[in-house]
């Protein structure tokens, strides 16, 4: 049996090379938010929440109280009120006795640093101070900042020089130099006022970075530093690096600073359109407006609140045809890209330009649009996917949005990002505006939005947030800490865990996932385990995790503890407690441990319902149809019973809705129109057959693209009722709404059948030999790979394994969960108190017919192919020749499976 599934693991990952190893890098979150925005599709936050209006935000008056600093060294009496800890005190008692320093250490207590930004114009160095105050008793008032590290340093290219030259930006602290980020320096010196001190709070100052103690305790309070800010200011405004070739100096020229300042208006106006339209010019509530700072004298901010291709910063900059040329390199339309390949000697054929309709155009014509290119510009900033400013905008009181000399309110940025996922869902998915759900979530949870918040779990809040960008992976959890949530509240300093910078990430991750199976009684948290084929295959992912930072892991990381810094697909897990699957009805945790740490090995109790005796292809923007063609299974699927199973697997039995349906035929019709839909446009471009998606990954880029045609002609003309039948089912389906939920779903997934007939979609790391099982306290099925021989396996030298692992059983490494047909609602349990035999629905003997046919089956060299594909088809040659074909026998005596209840040692 062995030999079987190894060679169908060979052949398919030999044919799955191009997609799983050449577009590896931009299929997870964890690449660059640019690369990731256009290659994931859908943000794992989209399917949360409803669209509502919201009112106005009072103006921020200026204030400039004394500080601490100021009082101690002029000899003045410290302030009743702030209450200071004991350590700091005696170290700024030392500033009495010449023994000054920047920081002083703050490790406990709730005292915070607040900058005081000093006066200045534009060019003017930037200096600065600190004060001490107590959260608790905060005796004057300060704004937040929240905005993105970025770059430490700047490197551009000099024509002058003809050189690369790096940057450095400090600013002077309290008499020091202190180097700070490009992006923080370029936020200060657009904050500041050129008349009066401004007080604010920027973790990158007002945290001693280089103290790992403070920075654990800092991080303890962040959440009440937010909460308690008059108000938060929101900076995106990364500087666009994009160099222009000048035609009239013949020089490169770096885009004009005024440039953000009309990219800015462009995407501002065009969040106000997008509100004002859904509002209404007669709903009595104000029309959302943005603000640009001017340069007169009187730095009187002008007020705008609509679209304009070219808004009055671009009109009033002196090179016209500069500028001009800069906004054309920025906002390159599809039509303009088509153009150039064509230019190229590309083969396609230039389509007409279509006109742009703005706002009212549609998914064909948005990305041609300058109105949608203005929309995808702004949500493409790396504001939107970073970790740490998601509890920064959810706790503000109020808060606005900087991008150079313009802002606008973050409630009409929220808003929009609502109107748009609701109404516009189409142009997003089209053009790849992912920051759009990671903003509605942010501002879903926040109190400017007049809903109530939702009721999140710390671990709930962790799979929302997954997608979100960290520079040091730990921050995953500790950047999360300020929000309230079940098992999470800060405001009674009654948190998750402790932040602890001395923890490895690998260590962190684990007490996490313990702490979260201790508190539920449930394993609801392995469904976030995620690896992948190939470069995060379970073996490879557990025994040399890349945790996305510089902060390795020190030991190894066990296959059931997620890897938070991982995230390929969307979970099959519920987002609402209350509309759960019940795998384990019946049958509630049963751990074997005696201690409270958290263990490298999970030993549980439960049911193997299962081996895995075929995988299907990987599914990539699509749904695998190839059991349609199947020799020995497409009968069965291609029936009306088999389809209908077929739809419940794709859409892991729920609804479009994401509600749990036992049965419904709305997914049979919509997959139906589907399917047509895609035959169609086959038709007119002579696409492959429906089995075969293979080729996505050869045709240049195209693998990143959503799939649009594919022939079902084969499949038509070996079951010719089928198509007769699709068509009466597509009359009242929706391609559109399968292709939201569905294919989302089945994304970075393969369908699987087991010996004894279940059919299940898993994780695209499953494979042959694989078992399914039923866990104590699990709401889904997992898929477990066993590991009796790991000692032995090349794959593990000069690697040491735990020390926990058991000598006596199995031991299995968890691949990940699955929707198991008939597995889902607690049957396992029921066959065990019947004492029957676990059986699928699909007859097992087309299983073993189907794997047996491709295992005798020849196959003949193809004239593209990698060498170990080319070595494969050879050995399996010389096999056959030999005349060692392989029996079905071999495989029989696993498609019976009694239910009985046994003890998983989970590495």
């Amino acid at each position: 049996m062995d030999n079987i599934f190894k060679e169908a693991l060979a052949r398919r990952r030999n044919k799955e090379y191009v997609l799983t190893s050449t577009f590896t890098n931009a299929v997870y979150y964890g690449s660059p938010a640019w690369a990731r925005k256009k290659s994931i599709w859908p943000p794992i936050s989209r399917d949360s929440g409803l669209v509502i209006s919201h009112g106005g935000v009072d103006e921020f008056p200026s204030c400039a109280p004394a500080g601490i600093n100021q009082l101690v060294a002029t000899g003045a009496p410290t302030p009743s009120e702030v209450q200071l800890s004991e350590e700091l005190r005696r170290n700024l008692s030392r500033l009495t006795f010449g023994q000054d320093v920047l920081y002083h250490p703050l490790h406990d207590g709730e005292t915070i640093r607040i900058l005081e930004l000093h006066a200045g114009n534009v060019d003017d160095p930037i200096t600065c101070s600190f004060h001490y105050a107590n959260l608790h008793h905060l005796h004057m008032k300060y704004e937040a900042l929240s905005y993105v590290w970025g770059e430490k340093r700047e490197v551009s290219y000099s024509e002058d020089t003809k050189k690369w030259e790096t940057k450095f930006h400090t600013v002077q602290c309290n008499g020091y130099d202190r180097e700070i980020t490009p992006n923080l320096y370029r936020a200060l010196r657009h904050t500041r006022s050129p008349s009066e001190p401004i007080f604010l709070w920027a973790d990158a100052l007002c945290i001693n970075q280089d103290d790992a103690r403070e920075r654990g305790h800092q991080v303890t309070l962040m959440g009440a530093v937010y909460r308690s800010a008059r108000r938060v200011l929101i900076w995106i405004g990364e500087q666009n690096k994009s160099s222009v070739y000048d035609k009239t100096t013949g020089k490169i020229r770096e885009p004009p600073a005024l440039f953000e300042d009309v990219r800015a208006q462009r995407s501002f106006g065009a969040i106000c359109d997008i509100v004002n339209r859904w509002q209404g010019a007669d709903s009595g509530t104000p029309p959302a407006i943005y603000n640009l700072s001017t340069t007169s004298q009187s730095n009187e901010p002008n007020s705008f609140n609509t679209f304009e291709e070219h808004p009055s910063a671009a009109r009033d900059y002196e090179d016209s045809d500069f500028m001009c040329k800069v906004m054309e390199d920025q906002y390159v339309t599809k039509h303009a890209r088509k153009k150039n390949q064509w230019c190229r000697g590309d083969d396609d054929e230039i389509e007409t330009q279509q006109p742009d309709l703005g706002i009212d155009a549609t998914p064909e014509t948005a990305p041609d649009s300058q109105f949608w290119m203005s929309i995808d510009d702004l949500f493409n900033h790396s504001w939107f996917w970073r970790v740490w400013v998601v509890q920064e905008a959810v706790l503000a009181k109020t808060a606005v949005v900087k991008w150079a000399n313009a802002e606008i309110d973050w409630r009409w940025i929220g808003l929009a990002a609502a109107i748009l996922r609701t109404n516009y869902n189409s142009i997003c998915e089209g053009m790849r505006i992912g920051g759009v759900y990671n903003a509605y979530l942010m501002f879903r949870m926040s109190p400017m939005s007049d809903l109530p918040p939702p009721q999140l779990s710390f671990t709930h809040l962790l799979r929302l947030t997954r997608q979100f960008e960290v520079t040091d992976s730990r921050d995953r959890i500790y950047g999360l800490l300020g929000m309230k949530t079940a098992g999470n509240d800060p405001e009674t300093n009654s948190l998750f865990l402790v932040p602890d910078y001395t923890l490895s990430a690998a260590e962190l991750w684990r007490q996490v996932a313990w702490k979260a199976i201790r508190d539920t009684g449930n394993l609801s948290i392995l469904s976030s385990v995620q690896y992948t084929t190939h470069e995060y295959e379970s073996e490879r992912a557990v025994r040399k995790p890349d945790l996305g930072s510089t902060q390795k892991a020190t030991n190894a990381t066990s296959s059931w503890v997620p890897h938070w810094d991982l995230v390929y697909r969307t979970t099959l897990a519920p987002w609402d407690a209350s509309d759960a699957f019940a795998a384990a009805k019946g049958f509630p945790l049963k751990l074997l441990h005696t201690t409270d740490t958290a263990p490298s090995v999970l030993r549980v109790q439960g049911i193997q319902a299962g081996t895995v005796g075929y995988a299907g292809i990987l599914m990539w923007h699509d749904v695998d149809t190839s059991l349609l063609v199947s020799k020995h299974l497409g009968p069965f699927f291609a029936s009306e019973s088999g389809l209908r199973i077929l739809c419940r697997i794709f859409t892991a039995g729920r609804n479009s809705y994401g509600s749990l349906t036992e049965s419904s035929d709305e997914a049979l019709f919509d997959f139906a129109a589907y399917v047509l839909l895609l035959h169609n446009r086959a038709d007119t471009k002579g696409d492959r057959d429906g089995e075969d998606i293979y080729h996505l990954g050869l045709l240049n880029d195209r693998a990143y693209e959503p799939r649009e045609t594919k022939s079902f002609q084969k499949v038509f003309t070996l079951r010719p009722k089928l198509k007769k039948m699709l068509e009466m089912w597509a009359q009242s389906g929706d391609a559109a709404r399968f292709r939201q939920s569905a294919v989302a779903i089945c994304e970075r997934r393969r369908l699987f059948l087991t010996l004894n007939g279940f059919i299940g979609l898993g994780p695209d790391s499953v494979r042959e030999g694989d078992d399914v099982t039923v866990l104590s306290g699990g709401d889904v099925p997992f898929l477990l790979r066993p590991i009796t021989d790991l000692e032995s396996s090349p794959e593990v030298e000069n690697t040491s394994l735990p020390v926990e692992l058991p000598s006596l059983g199995q031991r299995h490494l968890l691949v990940g969960e699955c929707y198991v047909e008939g597995l889902m609602h607690g049957e396992a349990i029921e066959a065990l108190s019947r004492k029957s035999d676990l059986k699928g629905p699909v007859p097992h003997e087309l299983i073993l017919q189907e794997i047996i046919s491709y295992g005798n089956q020849r196959e003949n060299v193809p004239s593209f192919a990698p060498i170990v594909e080319i070595e494969r088809i050879e050995r399996k040659k010389r096999r056959l020749q030999q005349g060692q074909a392989f029996t079905i026998d071999v495989l029989k005596q696993h498609t019976r499976v009694t239910p009985e209840k046994k003890i998983f040692h989970i590495w």
